[in-house]
């Protein structure tokens, strides 16, 4: 968990109020749309295709196979959500700082966002230092068969594969598999919040519509208040440093929340952990009284404000 302090406070984004509330009629034809793309949650329904169409690169090469790979067009410099996210992990910027901007695609409407990432980089970061001078230590690129720096131009990068060979895989060939980068984030599906194990959820941002228009106000209040109404939270993908993210949007009061997620098979399985649930490793009833009872006594409201990092607080 993260400590409280590390959270930035979504009161500070809430966003302008539309000259006019969402009608009734809208925020009904929302919610039918809400059920119409509404699916049970399957964590295992979604996979991470770059890395998968990486193993297939991989795979070909082992084979013997010589990718056929063009390097495609520069899309030049602009905003998007993979480089505002890239631009808001922690230390990137102030606290709450605009990263970026893009656009949130629901149905046929397309609310423009502007992306804020939800916690704040407190870590003390340490320098390494010579100590017998205090100059600052300096990391190459170090090949030990030329005994030479080796420049950023030249390095490649290899894979060992399970019956230990060494696939050579290089920058042009990675980028050929890599996916595209998009402004947008798609909404795949609707899903209940309650059946989404936390367990997946990975780095929060915040989502704030961008500009004042008031036909962009007003989308962004509707999907916000049928989020929050229905208990239910879209799904969609994109993509930030050559990896393709799951990514799952909550109303949290009047602000929408991004999360990126992992994918299911990154989640280890329970099932080969020893549990000692044998028949010999059962707690007696009078046990799980008294655990109970322990229980019961430590219970407590949460107010997540009365948890400090005291080692940060030491430091």
């Amino acid at each position: 968990m993260r400590f409280a302090d590390e959270l930035v406070d979504p009161g500070r984004l809430t966003p302008s109020k539309a000259k006019r509330a969402p009608t009734k009629r809208e925020i009904d034809m929302a919610g039918r749309l809400v059920g119409s793309l509404h699916a049970d949650f399957h964590a295992d329904a979604f996979d991470d295709d770059y890395r998968d169409r990486v193993h297939e690169l991989i795979a070909a090469k082992a084979r013997g196979e010589t990718p056929d790979v063009k390097p495609e067009q520069s899309p030049g410099k602009q905003a998007d959500l993979a480089a505002a996210l890239e631009a808001s992990l922690p230390g990137a910027g102030a606290d709450g700082a605009l990263a970026g901007t893009g656009s949130l695609s629901f149905g046929l409407v397309n609310v423009p966002v502007a992306l804020v990432s939800g916690v704040r980089d407190l870590k003390l970061h340490f320098h390494e230092l010579h100590e017998k001078d205090g100059a600052r230590i300096a990391v190459q690129r170090w090949c030990p068969r030329h005994r030479a720096e080796v420049p950023i131009e030249e390095v490649a990068h290899s894979y060992e594969t399970d019956d230990g060979e060494t696939v050579v895989v290089s920058d042009l060939e990675l980028d050929a598999v890599a996916p595209q980068r998009t402004r947008t984030i798609e909404i795949e599906q609707f899903v209940d919040i309650a059946d989404v194990d936390p367990v997946l959820f990975d780095h929060p941002y915040f989502l704030i519509p961008v500009g004042d228009d008031d036909g962009t106000l007003r989308a962004y209040a509707l999907l916000t208040e049928v989020m929050a109404r229905s208990d239910r939270a879209p799904l969609g993908r994109f993509v930030m440093r050559a990896k393709e993210y799951l990514v799952i949007v909550r109303a949290q009061d009047d602000v929408m929340s991004l999360t990126t997620m992992r994918f299911g098979d990154e989640i280890r399985n329970a099932d080969g952990i020893d549990t000692a649930s044998g028949k010999a490793s059962q707690p007696k009833s009078r046990e799980l009284e008294a655990a109970t009872a322990v229980i019961q006594e430590l219970t407590a409201d949460w107010e997540p404000e009365r948890f400090k990092d005291r080692y940060r607080q030491r430091l």
